[in-house]
């Protein structure tokens, strides 16, 4: 079973990654606590579900269920970031490469 009780199938695949990919996953699902197969499979499972979620957010479009769902699938991805991962939303970092 996944994380969301579901039951799951397990499936062999063979992926072809650049090895700066690879090191980058390897890095991820170590800092995660997770072997790569896991990660992988954690992707995996939410790239097949991005495409509805923002279906359905769309059709909610301007209404609190549609925002109530971005702010969700947004922490589900913060959720899932590296520990210690920072962001620079700084607008000097925002503009640093615009010559302004």
């Amino acid at each position: 079973m996944n994380r969301n009780g579901t039951p799951t199938v397990s499936l062999a695949l063979t992926l072809e990654l650049s090895a700066s990919t690879r090191e980058k996953l390897a890095r991820r699902a170590a800092d995660a606590g997770k072997g790569m197969a896991e990660l992988a499979s954690d992707l995996i499972e939410k790239a097949v579900e991005w495409p509805q979620a923002a279906e359905n957010s769309l059709a909610a479009k301007g209404s609190l269920d549609g925002w109530e769902s971005f702010v969700g699938m947004m922490r589900d991805v913060a959720a899932n970031l590296p520990p210690g991962h920072a962001l620079d939303d700084s607008r000097e970092r925002i503009y640093e490469d615009r010559g302004e």
